[in-house]
């Protein structure tokens, strides 16, 4: 098994699109998130890895190795989803942040 030399972490990903573009105030945090779903820091690995999709549990959110099947990938990319593309009522992210969250998942989605 191989190591990509750019890996992406957790930190990474909570620090370029959860935070900034998810777990904000009305969204993915606090204390009634929308599907129960808590991005906020110190809470996102535990809601998404290995944890079925409310709306599509035949889908982990994160399914670790995958992403073409995790939940979450797809609705950052708008594609195979039920509803709205996140983030809601904001631009589509960038193709570099979505890359950088699949690659994450590619390697496993390890709480780094």
């Amino acid at each position: 098994v191989s190591t990509p030399t750019n890996s992406v972490t957790l930190t990474q990903l909570q620090d370029t699109i959860f935070t900034p573009s998810c777990a904000t105030s009305g969204c993915h945090a606090g204390s009634n998130p929308p599907d129960g779903l808590d991005l906020s820091e110190g809470a996102s690995f535990a809601n998404i890895v290995n944890v079925a999709s409310v709306q599509m549990p035949t889908l982990m959110l994160i399914a670790p190795n995958n992403p073409d099947d995790s939940y979450l990938v797809r609705k950052v990319e708008g594609s195979g989803i039920v509803a709205n593309r996140m983030p809601l009522g904001q631009p589509p992210l960038d193709q570099s942040l979505i890359d950088d969250l699949r690659a994450w998942v590619e390697a496993g989605a390890l709480d780094n």
